[in-house]
């Protein structure tokens, strides 16, 4: 199941109503109208507040942010079929999953480990910058717009990770991350030593990535998406 519970401001942990309606095929208008109707004791948990974000047919569609405490009482006026039991059970999971992240997260280990991965990150980028001229010279019209998007995503794919998700990232996983950048940083900078072509570049990188990831140990535990 992808991830569910996500984190907001003050390192809050929380999920949504839209959330709720997808993942439990209850239609969105009326986990709304629960959350208005029982709104008093929702608002004893932390106020509730919705937002405008764009939906797809194109027109502001309310949602609301709900803490865990706030979900979790929503969740106990739904009816138990299996899908919206099954749901719960992801639910709880990751909030625990995430509260054990962020604990982590304030962690000497956590904090070094993020530091010096900010460090490869830095030197990496470096080399991507003349990666995306060398790929340029070659012929690429796209790779100095993308080469940032293209090696992050690499990374984040194959380590398990969505956008943004370094930040609340568990220690193993960051190492894993660290490790793999400094490959990829190295790789790029020996193959145009050598005059690769830059897409082999790509897959050389991508080959080695999943070689590394065949040997490398990542918890089960606490990650939102296992």
């Amino acid at each position: 199941m992808k991830e569910i519970v996500f984190v907001g401001k003050k390192d809050i942990p929380y999920t949504t109503s839209k959330i709720i309606s997808d993942w439990t095929g209850i239609e969105h208008r009326k986990i709304k109208a629960s959350i208005r109707k029982y709104k008093k004791q929702i608002d004893f948990f932390g106020l509730s507040a919705p937002y405008r974000a764009e939906s797809t047919g194109g027109r502001p569609e309310e949602i609301y942010l709900l803490n865990e405490e706030q979900s979790t009482f929503l969740m106990t006026l739904l009816k138990n079929t299996d899908v919206v039991v099954e749901f719960k059970k992801e639910l709880v999971r990751q909030f625990y999953a995430m509260r054990e992240i962020l604990r982590e997260r304030q962690s000497t280990e956590w904090l070094l480990t993020r530091k010096q991965g900010k460090l490869v990150r830095r030197n990496e980028t470096d080399v991507l910058a003349e990666l995306a001229e060398y790929a340029t010279r070659q012929g690429s019209k796209n790779m100095s717009k993308q080469v940032y998007q293209v090696y992050t995503k690499l990374v984040n794919s194959l380590v398990g990770i969505e956008k943004g998700g370094r930040e609340t990232a568990p220690f193993k996983t960051l190492s894993v991350i660290m490790f793999l950048e400094d490959m990829i940083l190295n790789t790029v900078r020996q193959e145009m030593e050598n005059g690769t072509y830059y897409k082999e570049i790509y897959r050389k990188c991508k080959e080695n990535g999943e070689s590394i990831m065949r040997f490398a140990y990542l918890p089960s535990t606490p990650s939102l998406t296992a």
